[in-house]
């Protein structure tokens, strides 16, 4: 984001939530779904075995959706700021609060 000028510091739980949907994107993508060591060894909270299919709930997918949509709107409010604009505050469930340590000065 550095070469388009929106770099910067990211909340921990936006970036766990990105870390993790690449991670899953990655072994579906690469590996039919199914986990590899990598996998595995990046993601431990998941408790997928080695060699297993690393399924994705309906719970889940919304957390990495909202994670992903959080991710956009900390860079939408960076690009706000930089044109003399106010940063928005627009939090999605399970994300309440996150964006007070993206940027300076939200707005409801």
């Amino acid at each position: 984001m550095e070469y388009v000028s929106l770099s910067g510091p990211v909340p921990k739980r936006i970036r766990d939530i990105m870390f993790r949907s690449q991670q899953v994107r990655n072994v579906w993508a690469h590996r039919a779904g199914y986990a590899d060591q990598k996998f595995v060894e990046r993601c431990p909270d998941l408790g997928v075995a080695l060699g297993s299919r690393v399924d994705i709930n309906a719970t889940a997918f919304v957390e990495m959706m909202h994670g992903m949509h959080m991710y956009v709107v900390v860079l939408n409010n960076r690009l706000r700021l930089q044109n003399g604009q106010p940063a928005l505050v627009v939090e999605c469930i399970g994300y309440e609060g996150v964006l007070a340590s993206a940027d300076p000065e939200p707005v409801a």
